[in-house]
């Protein structure tokens, strides 16, 4: 029984998913096999396991005996590594181990209980064996802190700040925290630092700050750098998002000459057409109209489609509706405020397009239309 079953099962864990699941191996089925010393009931009771999941596990254990011993001394992280991303963590573990003091590498007993006692990553472990042969002794703490830094904190790495050096400065600040600025626990108030110094060597690169000169990368006074990178980063975005309106707007000039002349010659009742000068006032349209029209900016200033603003004569600065027209001066779609979908306040029903506006749109695809007529013409002579 138990070699087809192991063929079977080694099959279906390195695939990763137990998708043909026929047999779930229970207690009844496994009790006269090796499969009862598995440790599965003590793993059990500490996570939900499907029932499929049985084969993942019972697979991992006939690959690797150690799985016990790993479950009993509570090495779950290590655990749900192997079962579930099939990741070994073959530098800080022997799954062919056949003794618990061998199975993990390079560490002893006293050293193995600190960081099952704390639940520690195996990440953190190998930040600690590699510390230790270095010759450098370094805590839990530090160790934690250290993987944090290498793995989540990219800027730091970035800015070409050495992660033991951030560490050793990060801890500094945090003996002249302020009382009331400081988290509960130095664990979190250290955590809080980190990502503050990521936050502002993520800044800092982005506005051109120079990481190798020691003030830049160490301030006495992290948070007010913090501060001032940050004002000194939206003063730059304030400044270049001017300089680009400025560029488009001097780019859209031909085009918006091009549209005033080509609708100047049309007039309707009680309508007044209106180009937009640039793209803020399209999307400035949009959020007091409440709908997407500001989307179309810049497909309006390229043109790829044209907008149009319907103003009433006696008011051309107040939003009444929006107008879409393609390049084969089609009506795409005429909105006013919230599409049309507002409800009136005092009856409760759904507000709908005036008929001026109705009237509107017939007569100025009329129009369009015979715009399109006489410029052919024109060509044809």
């Amino acid at each position: 029984m138990i070699e087809p079953m192991k063929r079977k099962m080694c099959s279906t864990f390195n695939n990763g998913f137990a998708e043909h699941r026929q047999v779930y191996l229970y207690n009844n089925i496994i009790k006269d096999t090796f499969l009862k010393y598995s440790g599965f009931d003590c793993y059990c009771c500490r996570h939900y396991i499907r029932e499929y999941d049985q084969e993942r596990y019972y697979t991992a254990y006939a690959m690797y005996p150690i799985l016990e011993m790993a479950v009993k001394m509570n090495c779950d992280t290590m655990v749900q590594d192997l079962l579930w991303r099939n990741k070994k963590n073959y530098k800080i573990l022997n799954w062919n181990a056949t003794s618990p003091k061998k199975f993990f590498k390079h560490l002893t007993l006293n050293e193995v209980k600190a960081f099952l006692e704390n639940h520690t990553p195996a990440s953190v472990i190998e930040v600690y064996q590699d510390f230790k042969r270095k010759g450098k002794k370094k805590d839990i703490f530090y160790c934690r802190m250290y993987s944090y830094i290498t793995d989540y904190c990219t800027s730091i790495e970035k800015a070409g700040v050495d992660p033991e050096q951030a560490l050793e400065y990060l801890r500094k600040v945090m003996k002249h925290s302020p009382e009331e600025e400081r988290c509960e626990d130095d664990h979190s108030e250290i955590r809080r630092l980190v990502k503050l110094y990521d936050d502002y060597a993520n800044i800092g690169l982005k506005i051109g700050y120079d990481f190798s000169l020691k003030n830049i990368a160490f301030p006495r006074d992290l948070n007010e750098a913090h501060d001032n990178a940050v004002e000194n980063f939206n003063f730059m975005e304030v400044e270049r998002k001017r300089k680009e309106a400025a560029e488009r707007e001097e780019a859209y000039k031909p085009r918006y000459k091009k549209l005033c002349k080509k609708y100047k010659g049309y007039s309707y009742p009680g309508i007044q057409l209106v180009v937009p000068k640039n793209a803020e006032s399209i999307i400035k349209e949009g959020k007091d109209l409440q709908i997407c029209v500001g989307g179309y900016a810049s497909r309006h200033c390229n043109g790829a489609t044209t907008i149009l603003f319907i103003r009433k004569p006696s008011d051309l600065d107040k939003s009444w509706f929006t107008i879409e027209i393609d390049n084969a001066d089609h009506i795409v779609q005429c909105h006013g405020f919230k599409n049309e979908q507002a409800k009136d306040p005092l009856t409760g029903k759904k507000l709908e397009k005036p008929e001026i506006i109705k009237a509107f749109e017939v007569n100025f695809q009329e129009w369009l239309n015979s715009q399109k007529k006489q410029n052919k013409r024109r060509k044809a002579s």
